[in-house]
């Protein structure tokens, strides 16, 4: 049984949920999600592959390339989980809450280590797709170096960190001042114009 979604970045985690728990059978078959992506660092996935991801730089740890590693969710999202290199080292943190859980009828089954779960994160480079390369790639990809440093660090460099692009352009929390405050009185009357000179 297996999932492919692309551009994953753009479902919830409550719907990746969704799927992830429906890959489940009673055959014994292994249950596979496919997700691929562009780096997104405002996306929950930021931080399902964490251990993948250079905290400084944002970028991909070349070490981490296609390791396994292992999780036990105890709490609503991602963020509340115990992780690590093998199961063994995560049912250690996990332990209080993977025996709540389990019932010992279940030991003649199975073992508290199948409740859990690995993620395997692969770093994607546009050269390695030869379907993109053979046609245009390379002319491709320079269209992605045209854009804006976010844009060149996000999908052309695969980075996972915002980037600080100082303080010449309006920040989030620019925006969310300006729309988000008191009235003010100064004194002063100002107008506003529709500078594309498509409005009235």
């Amino acid at each position: 049984y297996r999932a492919n979604i692309d551009e994953i970045t753009q479902i919830s985690e409550d719907r990746f949920n969704a799927i992830f728990s429906n890959l489940r059978n009673t055959k014994g078959e292994k249950t596979q999600m496919f997700g691929s992506c562009n780096a997104d660092p405002d996306s929950w996935i930021v931080n399902l592959i964490h251990l993948y991801i250079d905290s400084e730089t944002g970028y991909h740890k070349p070490e981490m390339n296609g390791v396994e590693t292992y999780f036990y969710q105890y709490g609503d999202n991602i963020t509340e989980a115990y992780w690590g290199l093998t199961r063994e080292e995560v049912f250690k943190q996990a332990e209080p809450y993977i025996n709540e859980m389990w019932d010992d009828a279940m030991d003649e089954y199975g073992s508290k280590l199948d409740l859990i779960q690995s993620i395997t994160v692969f770093e994607g480079k546009i050269s390695e797709n030869k379907h993109l390369m053979e046609s245009g790639g390379v002319n491709y990809y320079g269209k992605l170096l045209k854009g804006s440093l976010e844009m060149k660090a996000r999908y052309a460099k695969a980075c996972w960190k915002k980037l600080d692009i100082g303080d010449s352009l309006l920040s989030d929390d620019d925006m969310n001042r300006m729309f988000n405050n008191a009235e003010q009185r100064t004194g002063h009357r100002y107008a506003t114009m529709d500078v594309s000179g498509q409005g009235k």
